[in-house]
């Protein structure tokens, strides 16, 4: 992941390469600035994206897990 500072020092080709990397469309377009706020906007996009996923798939798995465990004891008894 790019901060601002980094992003700042990096010339406009690089800054294109990373943005077509992270699927930003129509980047020959953009200025130097907007690349940078783009190229962070869509960093913090799929970081949120992947928080979320992560935090999904754990979950229902979770409970799954415990209410066959419950179920079966229930059985046993």
């Amino acid at each position: 992941m790019h901060d601002i500072l980094e992003l700042s020092e990096m010339l406009v080709p690089e800054l294109r390469e990373i943005a077509r990397q992270l699927k930003i469309k129509r980047v020959e377009l953009l200025k130097k600035q907007d690349l940078i706020y783009k190229i962070l906007d869509q960093q913090a996009i799929d970081a949120a994206e992947t928080r979320k996923t992560g935090r999904a798939e754990k979950q229902p798995s979770d409970k799954k897990t415990g209410s066959i465990r419950s179920a079966k004891e229930a059985k046993k008894t």
